[in-house]
């Protein structure tokens, strides 16, 4: 992650940055995008994406947006499950990749993203 973190009066943290995703088991975005970008507000959902498209060997670009997946997380940004749906339409548990902190395993990284998820989706109900 490389961008700024800031605290506020109310108790929310907010983010708003590049982030890279590592690892040979991830997907990776294609070549043609700009660095992936977070923008985190506070609350317990938010997407990563990149925003422009680069269209020829000088480095311009166009206005395109590339969405790499869903974030939820707990209040504090310490917990957090990202649904990589890669440029797709849609997530499902039998295709998508989740990429979940903190876990010592699947197992742990499984019941963690559904709490977060759960807890998202009643908020918003």
């Amino acid at each position: 992650m490389d961008g700024e973190w800031r605290n506020h009066i109310n108790g929310k943290r907010t983010y708003k940055g590049a982030i890279e995703i590592e690892g040979n088991k991830v997907p990776q975005i294609p070549e043609d995008r700009t660095k992936l970008v977070l923008h985190y507000d506070g609350h317990n959902f938010t997407t990563i994406f990149s925003g422009f498209r680069i269209i020829d060997e000088t480095g311009r670009a166009e206005p395109d947006i590339f969405t790499y997946g869903w974030v939820y997380t707990d209040d504090k940004f310490s917990d957090f499950t990202i649904k990589v749906i890669n440029g797709a339409d849609q997530w499902s548990p039998s295709n998508g990749y989740m990429i979940t902190a903190p876990a010592k395993d699947r197992q742990e990284a499984t019941i963690r993203s559904q709490k977060l998820i759960k807890n998202f989706e009643s908020w918003i109900d």
